[in-house]
């Protein structure tokens, strides 16, 4: 392309997204690793999607907003909060799975995806130069969410020798800058599958109120909790959190129906109201018959949720035992989707190993460098997906034991 157009087409872009184009960062590294996972015949336990069916009774549902005949205005608009039906349950299985009580015409937001969720929460929330506090390793469109609302985003690393927990002190140091807005948490977490216990929220809670800020509880996999639901603690119920906490959900994690892009946020109705303001100006709604799905499967569901979070354990521990025995010390989730897995010892960087993996045993991981936002982000972590068929995770299985770690290391050293 010639000079003066690659000019005149920067001129066209906004300066924060030519910023983002500029960096790639995590955007780039997961269109070179998906390239790489979708090769024929690769096992793909890199990105975090169900190889599985989601929800029997939100698919069954949606057909039939699809098809039946007095179900036709399912396929129109829905309000801008959301279809009200889907509102209803959500607040009603809060309160029956959590104990939580919650308005559904003023303290629920659907949303196009938790994902949106996070968008909205920045757009509503930060004004320029606002800093967004957050722990790495973390989900990938914190920062960026971040930066697009003019916002600057501020990383608290946790430390894999101190199980992923959250330190007071440090938190406190992270939010005395006197620009701390919001502070995102994330539980079970993506990607160590670590869950906060009772004495991390109150650390949360503590330092929240005592630096006044914004909590948003991204609580996308509050189903995945492999010890039942009741594993998982609502920062918002907690004394004093009500009225500066917004929570994310999703049926992408809850029902397996990671395509969908239906999720929703609950809170005070101050903040709900703005988050429905960037909403409104952006999807406006969710698909309409999808949400129709996804309430009919919240009315249905008694928190066993498809026993996807035994069979996540299951397969959890399976590729855990897999990967020590290999020579590749893991953290043990309890909770969500992944596992991570460290390479310390074979002296690979996670794309080198990553590359080596592929090519010698045919199977595909993440990065864990896209977790994180530091310079100084370690690069000798790997994540793997466990919320695939029991099939799926024994054939993984059976090709890194028959291809083994020195095979892998050597393919690295072919390609060095």
């Amino acid at each position: 392309m010639a000079p003066d157009a690659v000019a005149a087409g920067k001129r066209r872009i906004s300066q924060r997204c030519q910023n983002e184009i500029a960096a790639g960062g995590a955007n780039k590294v997961w269109q070179e690793v998906s390239a790489l996972a979708r090769q024929a015949g690769v096992i793909d336990l890199g990105q975090g999607y169900p190889d599985f069916e989601g929800s029997a009774v939100a698919r069954q549902s949606a057909i039939a907003a699809l098809q039946e005949k007095d179900k036709a205005l399912l396929n129109q608009y829905s309000p801008i909060p959301g279809l009200p039906a889907l509102s209803s349950e959500i607040a009603a299985i809060y309160k029956r799975l959590w104990g939580q009580e919650l308005d559904p015409q003023q303290e629920v937001l659907v949303t196009s995806s938790a994902t949106e969720g996070v968008y909205a929460c920045m757009q509503a929330f930060l004004d320029p130069g606002d800093e967004c506090v957050f722990f790495e390793p973390h989900f990938p469109w914190y920062p960026t969410s971040t930066r697009m609302a003019s916002g600057v985003p501020k990383a608290i690393t946790l430390s894999k020798d101190n199980d992923f927990r959250i330190q007071e002190d440090v938190l406190d140091a992270a939010l005395s800058s006197g620009k701390a807005k919001v502070l995102i948490i994330n539980s079970p977490h993506n990607p160590t599958g670590h869950v906060m216990d009772q004495e991390e929220m109150d650390i949360v809670a503590r330092q929240a109120k005592k630096h006044d800020v914004i909590v948003i509880a991204d609580d996308a996999y509050e189903g995945q909790v492999f010890t039942g639901h009741k594993g998982h603690i609502k920062l918002a119920q907690m004394e004093g959190m009500w009225e500066r906490t917004v929570t994310l959900g999703t049926a992408s994690k809850m029902f397996s129906l990671t395509g969908w892009r239906v999720g929703w946020v609950t809170g005070p109705q101050e903040l709900i109201s703005a988050l429905r303001i960037v909403h409104a100006y952006s999807t406006f709604c969710a698909p309409t018959p999808l949400q129709y799905g996804v309430a009919e499967a919240l009315k249905a569901e008694d928190g066993s949720f498809d026993n996807t979070p035994e069979r996540m354990a299951e397969t959890a521990k399976m590729l855990c035992d897999a990967l020590t025995e290999l020579g590749l010390p893991v953290t043990t989730p309890r909770g969500g989707y992944f596992i991570v897995a460290d390479l310390s010892s074979t002296g690979l960087t996670d794309m080198q190993f990553i590359k080596a993996l592929i090519q010698a045993a045919r199977v595909a991981c993440t990065p864990m460098s896209v977790f994180y936002t530091s310079s100084d982000a370690p690069n000798n972590l790997v994540r793997f997906a466990i919320c695939k068929n029991r099939q799926t995770i024994v054939d993984a299985i059976q090709r890194l034991n028959a291809t083994g770690l020195e095979a892998i290391l050597a393919k690295a050293a072919a390609h060095a």
